[in-house]
């Protein structure tokens, strides 16, 4: 492996975070944390064109994911959506178990396909 700027994170394009317990860790400390930046400071340098995000899935059912934009004003800069989602089968989607659904749902699944379609096109052309 070489020093690549993929392998110092310069390319970070697309960030997704599914039922998240980031904003649980926040309440351990005052003035939580200072996120990632996405999309990556020298993405642009690389890929003009391209454009980032980070979306925050969490079901409201899941007691370990959570809004994240509402953290602090780092975050609210830096997490593109907070989105809202109904994972798991019934009746796990109604109980905590919804945490294992994220993976399998269409409202996850299909946003970030279609991103990572959005940045192979707009690299290939």
């Amino acid at each position: 492996m070489t020093d690549t700027p993929l392998e110092r994170g310069e390319t970070l394009t697309l960030f997704y975070t599914l039922g998240s317990p980031i904003a649980l860790w926040s309440l351990r400390y005052n003035n939580f944390g200072k996120p990632i930046q996405v999309p990556a400071p020298q993405l642009a340098h690389y890929y003009p064109d391209l454009k980032g995000e980070w979306l925050n899935f969490f079901d409201k059912d899941d007691v370990v994911g959570f809004p994240l934009k509402t953290l602090n004003e780092k975050y609210a800069a830096v997490v593109t959506e907070d989105c809202q989602v109904d994972v798991g089968n019934f009746p796990a989607n109604m109980t905590p178990a919804a945490h294992m659904g994220y993976w399998t749902d269409r409202d996850v699944i299909g946003p970030i396909a279609a991103a990572l379609d959005r940045v192979w096109q707009t690299i290939n052309g």
